[in-house]
């Protein structure tokens, strides 16, 4: 691959990246929720940002369509499906980090669309790549499910400096 096409994809990459920190650390403001972020070693660290020194990184795919075959009672299907892919690694290693947000988002132009988004704790998935796949009824029933489009996981973070506020002055 020639290497201005790669940098024209990690280019779009980053942007895609940098347009879902800027909506989530919006949506966080208008909740009272700080977060910090530290733009000089941002590209040499394993997450985004930090909700009350929580480690917190985001991921967006693009959405995909992949071909599948099978092969019931001798005769051959063919059918292809619209999905997410999203990779929870660096390098072969698990990304470092505590929360994991991933955006399902749709780029023309200069928009950018969610269309879906998870919100999870690390541990909640801890295989290095994970693959929404959009089925025709739209129902999605795998293991992240309880973690789709809210961000409890995140608003909960706020609580931890209460709740240890609360702890200190026992």
């Amino acid at each position: 691959m020639p290497q201005g096409t790669l940098n024209k994809k990690q280019a779009k990459h980053d942007w895609g990246v940098q347009k879902a920190v800027e909506m989530i650390l919006a949506f966080l403001k208008r909740q009272n929720i700080s977060a910090t972020i530290d733009k000089a070693t941002r590209r040499t660290l394993s997450y985004d940002f930090k909700i009350n020194g929580v480690r917190v990184s985001v991921r967006v795919g693009s959405p995909n369509s992949t071909k599948h075959f099978v092969t019931v009672a001798g005769r051959k299907y063919e059918y292809s499906y619209p999905n997410y892919s999203f990779n929870l690694h660096s390098h072969g290693k698990p990304i470092d980090t505590d929360i994991v947000v991933l955006i399902c988002a749709k780029k023309t132009g200069s928009s950018f669309r969610v269309t879906r988004f998870f919100a999870f704790p690390r541990k909640a998935h801890t295989s290095p790549t994970f693959s929404y796949h959009i089925s025709k009824s739209g129902n999605y029933k795998g293991k992240l499910r309880p973690y789709m489009d809210s961000w409890d996981v995140l608003l909960s973070l706020a609580e931890i400096e209460t709740d240890t506020a609360l702890d200190s002055s026992a």
